[in-house]
């Protein structure tokens, strides 16, 4: 386990044990996140962290924009509710370079039927 430091006298109002439970709890939770690393574990909740340093998947999702990303390609329909369209959308939206109208994406936080029908009258005209 990893050791932690702080010096928390008079800065919060919990008591000693209680803090040093905490320290052993995130150190316990960090030496889980080295492990879900070191054996680069993708069935842990925590997979994510693995992200930024995989290269073979980079080059899988690079590969599919090239063979997925043509003339023909002209709209993208994501429909998500809260974190998973948002956090898709806001990535778009940061990324997409100005001068790149294709494909153009839609973003939908519903299952209804009306708005569904909406964004597709949209993307079919």
């Amino acid at each position: 386990m990893r050791s932690f430091k702080c010096n928390y006298k008079d800065s919060v109002h919990i008591s000693e044990s209680d803090y040093e439970k905490a320290f052993v709890s995130l150190g316990e939770y960090t030496d889980h996140i080295c492990r879900v690393v070191e054996q680069r574990d993708y069935s842990a909740p925590e997979a994510s962290v693995l992200l930024p340093t995989d290269k073979d998947l980079l080059l899988k999702v690079q590969d599919t924009i090239r063979k997925k990303k043509t003339e023909k390609l002209r709209c993208v329909l994501v429909i998500g509710i809260g974190g998973s369209n948002l956090g898709t959308k806001a990535i778009y939206e940061a990324l997409r370079p100005d001068d790149d109208p294709y494909p153009r994406m839609f973003f939908s936080e519903t299952v209804s039927t009306d708005e569904l029908n909406t964004v597709l009258h949209t993307i079919y005209r």
